[in-house]
C-alpha cells in the first residue's frame, strides 16, 4: 500500500506543499486495521529534545524540512515555569513553554487534536487507525518508564517518572504484539513488546505530569505557511505568554520566582531533601533534553537562523545576548550539581556570588526579552 508522492520542499519564503512520503511495508488484506503489518519509510535524526526531535521528523516527513531550533521558536518555546503546589515535596523548574506540539502546529498550518481515551486498547485502536491513514503518529509518554533492549533508559535514575515525554510510533507487528517507534536520543528506530508502550502511556507520577493514553491527531495540510510569517507570529506568541502569563508559575513573573528564591532554598528545603531537590532542577534545566542552558542555546541557535531568513540582523545579536544566558544558566546548574551531592554545598552555600550569578541572569533575561519585543514592534 503507498501513498502519492509530490514535491517535498522546503518552507519558503511563499507557500509550499506538503508531500507524503510512501510505505516501506506489507500490509495484509484483512478487514481490522489492528491486524495489519505495517512499518513505514520515516527519516529519524538523533536531536536534542523530544518534543522539537518528533516536530521535525515528523514535518520532514509530510514535505516541511525545518530544524529543531526552528520548530523552538515557531512553538514560542522559549519560557519558564517555577511552583510548589499543595502535596508537591520539592520545587519544580522548566525553561521551555508548555503546549509547544499544539502552537507549532497550528503555526504552520496543520490541524492538531490532544485525542485520549479511557483505556489503553480503544486508545491505541485509534493510534492504529490514523497510522494507516495518515502516517506516523506522535505519543505523549512517561520517559521514567521506557525500556529499550541492550539501551540506558531515557532519564539518569529510576524514580525520574515523568509524563510529557515526546516518541514517534512508526509502525506496528501484530503478529509479536510488538511497536517500532522513534526517540529523540538514539539514531536508530527501536522495536519493543506493546506492553512495554502501555506502561509509559498510562501513568501519574504524582507531582509531575501524568500522562492518559495521550496521542496526538494531525490533518496535514495541502499547503503549509511561509515561513517568515510562521516565525514572527512564534515570536509573538513567545513575548504574549512570557509577559503576559495565565498564571504567576509561568513567564516572566516565574523567573524572577526562581532566580530571587533559589539560593534561599538552604532555609526553607530540609536538609535530608536538599540533594534531590538540587538534582531535579539540575536535569530540568541543564541536561533533561533542555540543550543545555535553560533551552538558552537552542533559542540562541534559533535567532540565528531566523535572522537569515528574515533579513533581520538584530536577530544575530540576540542570539548571542542568549548563548551568553545559556552559559549563565550552566554555571547555575553547575551550582545545582554540587548541591546534589551535599546538602552545605553549590546552590546551598552562603556565598555572594551565587546571589550575583543570579542577579545577573534575571537583568539579562529581563533585557533580552524587552529587546526581542521591540523587534517585534518593527514588523508590520
Amino acid at each position: 500500500m503507498t501513498s502519492s508522492v509530490r514535491a517535498a520542499n522546503r518552507l519558503g519564503p511563499g507557500r509550499t506543499t506538503a508531500a507524503r512520503v510512501p510505505l516501506d511495508s506489507v500490509t495484509l488484506e484483512l478487514d481490522d486495521p489492528l491486524e495489519r503489518e505495517i512499518l513505514w519509510r520515516y527519516d529519524h535524526v538523533r536531536g536534542t529534545n523530544c518534543t522539537t526531535t518528533a516536530l521535525s521528523n515528523l514535518s520532514r516527513h509530510f514535505g516541511l524540512e525545518l530544524s529543531e531550533e526552528l520548530c523552538l521558536g515557531i512553538g514560542g518555546g522559549l519560557g519558564f515555569t517555577y511552583f510548589r503546589g499543595a502535596g508537591v515535596p520539592y520545587f519544580l523548574a522548566f525553561g521551555r513553554s508548555d503546549d509547544l506540539e499544539i502552537n507549532f502546529a497550528r503555526a504552520v498550518g496543520y490541524d492538531i487534536a490532544l485525542q485520549s481515551a479511557p483505556n489503553a486498547k480503544v486508545a491505541w485502536r485509534s493510534v492504529i487507525h490514523e497510522l494507516h491513514a495518515t502516517g506516523p503518529v506522535m505519543l505523549d509518554t512517561d520517559a521514567g518508564k521506557l525500556h529499550y533492549p541492550g539501551k540506558s533508559g531515557t532519564v539518569a535514575w529510576s524514580d525520574a517518572s515523568h509524563g510529557g515525554h515526546k516518541l514517534v510510533v512508526i509502525g506496528w507487528h501484530p503478529q509479536s504484539a510488538e511497536v517500532t517507534l522513534c526517540d529523540y536520543l538514539w539514531s536508530d528506530p527501536q522495536r519493543i513488546p506493546i506492553s512495554n508502550l502501555w506502561a509509559a502511556w498510562q501513568s501519574d507520577p504524582g507531582p509531575a505530569m501524568a500522562t492518559h493514553h495521550y496521542w496526538y491527531k494531525l490533518l496535514v495540510p495541502t499547503e503549509f505557511v511561509a515561513l517568515p510569517h510562521a516565525i514572527r507570529e512564534g515570536v509573538r506568541l513567545n513575548l504574549f505568554r512570557m509577559t503576559e502569563p495565565w498564571n504567576r508559575f509561568y513567564g516572566i513573573a516565574a523567573l524572577r520566582g526562581f532566580l530571587k528564591g533559589v539560593c534561599e532554598w538552604r532555609y526553607v528545603v530540609p536538609e535530608a531533601k536538599r540533594c534531590r531537590q538540587a538534582k531535579l532542577v539540575f536535569a530540568s534545566l541543564e541536561t533533561g533534553g533542555t540543550g543545555k542552558g535553560a533551552f538558552r542555546r537552542m533559542y540562541a541557535r534559533f535567532l540565528r537562523e531566523a535572522a537569515d531568513i528574515l533579513g533581520e540582523p538584530a536577530f544575530l545579536e540576540l542570539g548571542r545576548e542568549y548563548l551568553a544566558l545559556a552559559r549563565k544558566w550552566s554555571e547555575l546548574a553547575g551550582l545545582l550539581a554540587e548541591g546534589a551531592e551535599h546538602p552545605e554545598r553549590g546552590i546551598y552555600a552562603d556565598r555572594p556570588e551565587n546571589e550575583q550569578l543570579t542577579r545577573e541572569l534575571l537583568s539579562g533575561e529581563e533585557a533580552a526579552l524587552a529587546r526581542l519585543g521591540q523587534i517585534a514592534l518593527t514588523w508590520a
